[in-house]
């Protein structure tokens, strides 16, 4: 039986990471994570499919990621999903140095403005604040966790 999950579900288990360190390659709320490790991590405490095999694939990235392999990654767990459809608990793959898709978060729109929770390495830990300038200019992909249904 596969687990299913509201985006409010998906955005409130986001918020739980709030604070946690910036660790790469980690993925332990409260201890430390990446941007990788915050959308596995969520995965993994919503009991989402999340094959482990898979993931050894996407395992031992560098601390600047190849993008081609992190969209590999993420197609092997999410759904693509159109910019315009872009809503509530989908995960935002955003362009980075040399203008490459390399970062990934979280974007939530239930407090009357879009925001974006993410691990962040310049902040040193997992925040949130507005999916304002310039990070909508950054915007690459949008990816939706498989098991999602409905909106928020």
């Amino acid at each position: 039986m596969t687990t299913t999950v509201t985006a409010a579900q998906i955005v409130d288990e986001a918020r739980t990471w709030d604070g946690t360190p910036f660790l790469h390659q980690a993925a332990l709320k409260g201890v430390g994570c990446d941007c990788v490790g915050l959308i596995r991590g969520i995965a993994v405490e919503l009991g989402l499919a999340f094959d482990r095999a898979a993931w050894k694939a996407f395992a031992n990235y560098p601390r600047l990621p190849n993008p081609k392999r992190m969209a590999d990654g993420l197609a092997a767990f999410m759904v693509s999903i159109e910019p315009a459809d872009l809503s509530h608990g989908d995960v935002v793959f955003l362009e980075w140095r040399e203008e490459l898709p390399m970062h990934l978060g979280v974007y939530a729109t239930d407090r009357g403005r879009a925001t974006l929770v993410h691990a962040l390495a310049e902040a040193g830990k997992v925040c949130e604040h507005g999916f304002n300038h310039p990070w909508p200019d950054r915007l690459s992909s949008c990816w939706r966790y498989r098991e999602r249904v409905g909106g928020a």
